[in-house]
């Protein structure tokens, strides 16, 4: 999921500069669930789908994130 990817950004960025944005993600962690569900609800995906989806985007950033810092 985008928001997934949007969130791992996030975490980085407050790591990275030393800012508190818990507020921000905490609300794209709901927002996130309430997509996921959703897409669950509308079957228009399985649970594994919706999970990977979320582990692709936050782990896309992870990678970003260390060849960045390499």
């Amino acid at each position: 999921m985008a928001i997934s990817g949007l969130i791992g950004f996030l975490i980085y960025f407050s790591y990275f500069y030393k800012i508190n944005i818990i507020t921000i993600l905490a609300t794209l962690f709901v927002l996130a669930g309430l997509v996921a569900s959703a897409r669950l609800k509308l079957r228009a995906h399985q649970l594994n789908e919706v999970l990977l989806g979320g582990a692709i985007g936050i782990a896309a950033q992870f990678i970003v994130y260390f060849i960045y810092m390499m």
